[in-house]
């Protein structure tokens, strides 16, 4: 056909992830055992007594 230009397709290889290579945070790790209790936000700042 006249006119008509193919573009190039490109492959990455995609590699799957092992259980280190996500990023972790502290925040993550708290919210997650502040789920696990079953206390709420406000239930732990009154623990530490945070303000």
């Amino acid at each position: 056909m006249i006119g008509r230009r193919f573009s190039k397709i490109i492959e990455e290889k995609v590699e799957p992830k092992a259980f280190d290579d996500f990023e972790l945070r502290l925040g993550d790790m708290m919210r997650g055992e502040r789920a696990t209790l079953g206390k709420s936000l406000l239930d732990v700042q009154r623990e530490l007594r945070i303000k």
